[in-house]
């Protein structure tokens, strides 16, 4: 009987743990655009949102001065 231990390389190891990390960052990469894509959806939406209120705005101010000009 031998008394010697095996000592398994660390390589194989080190390749798994590597791989493993590799496809964490590539979903959080993953994730970061889908955020992104969302921030720059909600930005758009905003935008014609306050497009949309800048014309009430406008339209509101016309027919206020229409009613004063009547009185």
């Amino acid at each position: 009987m031998s008394d010697e231990i095996e000592i398994k390389p660390l390589e194989p190891l080190a390749q798994a743990l590597l791989d493993s990390q590799n496809k964490r960052i590539e979903r959080v990469e993953i994730q970061l655009d889908n955020l992104s894509q969302r921030v720059d959806n909600l930005s758009q939406r905003v935008d014609n949102f306050s497009q949309r209120v800048d014309s009430v705005n406008e339209s509101l101010s016309q027919r206020i001065d229409a009613i004063n000009e009547s009185l």
